[in-house]
This record gives structure tokens, sequence and C-alpha cells, in this order.
């Protein structure tokens, strides 16, 4: 039926299930969707999710999450976030841990409100999971790169694939450099 909607599959329970199932209020953005309107970085996802606010505290390389209003503005490193960052099932701790992770990812899971234990951690306020992309059985390469003013160079690449019959891996690099200067007059 082409009018039926396409099947959504998340882990926000930590297990796979159809997000239409899940009991919790929850926004999922696959990785094509996020280079399709050019999010390169976590403070853009403020931008494209509901409730979300991500303010950059010390120029933007340490954000501050709140998700339905709940959050904190304490910038102090040994305080814990009500909202909990997580990489591929583990916990970041530090809000600036989060910069550069979204390249080479299969989506970013935004669960709004209470999520109790089931990560690892209570966080009162909810959670953003990146899930990272996964190897594949076929060997796989991409690279991205562009080179701007100034000299900046960006360039973003991976390698995934099968190392035996039994085991496949992924590898993936990110490079921003360059492009800024400033002239005083």
């Amino acid at each position: 039926d082409s009018s039926a909607l396409d099947k959504i599959v998340v882990t926000a329970q930590r297990r796979e299930e159809s997000a239409q199932d899940v009991g919790v209020a929850i926004s999922v953005i696959s990785g094509e969707t996020l280079a399709e309107r050019g999010i390169t970085t976590v403070n853009d996802l403020r931008n494209q999710t509901p409730s979300l606010e991500i303010e950059p505290a010390f120029g933007g390389g340490q954000p501050q999450f709140r998700l339905r209003g709940v959050g904190f503005q304490d910038y102090a490193s040994n305080n814990s976030s009500p909202v909990g960052v997580y990489l591929g099932d583990v916990a970041l701790p530090l809000p600036v841990q989060t910069q550069g992770q979204l390249f080479d990812i299969e989506r970013v899971e935004v669960l709004r409100g209470p999520q109790g234990t089931l990560y690892g951690r209570n966080t009162t306020g909810g959670a953003i999971n990146f899930i990272p992309a996964k190897p594949t059985r076929e060997t796989s390469l991409g690279i991205t790169a562009s080179y701007g003013s100034f000299g900046e160079l960006v360039a973003e690449g991976y390698a995934s694939g099968s190392l035996s019959s039994s085991t496949r891996a992924r590898i993936s690099f990110a490079t921003d450099q360059g492009g800024g200067w400033q002239h005083n007059r």
C-alpha cells in the first residue's frame, strides 16, 4: 500500500522495535536526513527536533542540553546533566564530548521525558542517542571533501567490510582545517 507509513526501527528501549510501538515521545533523524539538511554539528539538532534546546556555552564547544525545558545552565564539569547523551550505548558524561558526533551515524534518537536507568544513568529530562553506522559485510568506501576560502579543507570518509568470515569492521574519519583568519584595522 503506497499510503502506508515507512517503518522506522529504533532502539529507544534497548531493543529493536517500530517507532510507532514505543511508548515514549521520540524523534528520529536518519543519517541521510542530517546530510541532506546540512546538519554537521550537535548544536544544529535544536532546529530539527521539537522541544530540544541546545545552548552553546563557551563559544559553542560545550553545549548545554534541555528537553521540554528540563536541563541546567551550570558549566562546571563535576555536575551531571538531566539530559543523557549517548554514542553507541555509551554515556558521554561531559558536554564537550558531543562535538563532532554527526558523521558516519545511522540515526539520532531523541527521547523526551524521564528515562530512568535504562541507559545506565537516571535522566529526568530525556536522552539523545547517536547510533553509529554498523560495519557492512561487503567492502564499501566513501569520502567527501571540500576546499574553501583561505585554505579551508573539510573531509570525511569511511571504510567498512569483512576482515574474516566472522569479523567485520568500520573505520571513519573527519577533519576540518584552516579557513579562518582575522584582520584587525
